[in-house]
């Protein structure tokens, strides 16, 4: 069944959302019952609400597979609003236990192009930028 991998490129979907959430737990967990590494992370993920999240996130990615398949961009897009709200969740636990508030981990799904597009483009300048200062530290 196709899904948001089936080209040589992987989408922002894909390499930012789906592969980050559904990392494997450790060996004692499994994602059979909404494990993860972020979940793990959290020893109150349970009380949290994050393994529902979690959980509920991977069956919207699922319909939005089959959905996007058959063509039924209604049902794709309700589903993926779905998966961005249990995301979403997730992401703003974790910028509420941030410790500046003012720079949040993380930029949540939203409606507004622009501002994602923005967020988005500054996180991979700051990767790089990152992966630089490491690299030059590396060579000295």
């Amino acid at each position: 069944m196709p899904g948001f991998t089936i080209a040589a490129v992987r989408s922002p979907v894909t390499s930012e959302i789906v592969l980050p959430v559904n990392q494997p737990a450790p060996q004692k967990q499994s994602l059979l019952n909404g494990s993860s590494w972020i979940c793990s992370s959290n020893l109150d993920a349970e009380e949290d609400g994050w393994n529902d999240n979690i959980r509920n996130f991977q069956f919207a990615i699922d319909a939005i597979k089959t959905e996007v398949y058959d063509q039924e961009w209604d049902k794709a897009l309700a589903n993926w609003k779905k998966a961005a709200g249990n995301v979403n969740f997730i992401m703003q636990n974790i910028n509420d236990r941030a410790e500046d508030p003012s720079k949040p981990y993380f930029v949540l799904i939203d409606d507004a192009y622009d501002s994602r597009r923005k967020a988005y483009r500054q996180a991979i300048v700051d990767k790089l930028n990152y992966r630089n200062a490491v690299g030059s530290l590396a060579m000295r």
